[in-house]
């Protein structure tokens, strides 16, 4: 009897590792539509998310913008009740550049690939550059995990928010 306790333990262990580790490089592709299969909330589940969460910001936007143009942008998430966070950032249009460590980037979109301690806020900078010619409106498309760091997919809340920018030279 020891014997089938034993095996089913470790086959409940093995079951759950696999759900830690599903994504170990960042959330697919995707994830920050709330609307997509592959959102975050597909795996973190737990909790309802926060639509349009006002715990997301985000700065560097120009009063106006020009073809070719490089923006510094700066995501802001403040959430006390996070011990961890990670993001993903998809845009309509133009492209996102490599910027700051530990944030991978293809195309239109950019995510984390590293989890960062949440200790009053966390911020990530991003260098996006626009299409040519500019279509508007721009849509930006955020999700942030904020997760509890028990290395599990329950007690994690996924936070929305859109953004929309429509001035052009």
């Amino acid at each position: 009897m020891r014997w089938l306790v034993g095996l089913l333990t470790g086959v409940a262990i093995g079951l759950y590792a696999n759900d830690v580790i599903a994504f170990p490089d960042g959330a697919p592709w995707g994830a920050a539509d709330p609307k997509s299969p592959k959102a975050c909330t597909s795996c973190h589940f737990d909790s309802d998310p926060v639509a349009s969460s006002q715990a997301i910001t985000m700065t560097g936007w120009p009063a106006r913008l020009a073809s070719a143009t490089a923006v510094g942008l700066t995501i802001q998430f403040t959430e006390p009740n996070a011990e961890i966070v990670g993001f993903e950032i998809a845009s309509g249009s133009g492209a996102f550049a490599l910027g700051q460590r530990g944030v991978e980037v293809l195309g239109p979109a950019a995510r984390s690939v590293v989890p960062i301690v949440n200790d009053d806020g966390v911020s990530w900078q991003l260098n996006w550059q626009t299409s040519e010619p500019i279509e508007v409106p721009i849509v930006f498309l955020v999700a942030v995990l904020a997760a509890n760091n028990d290395e599990s997919p329950f007690g994690d809340t996924v936070h929305f928010r859109s953004f929309t920018f429509a001035a052009v030279e």
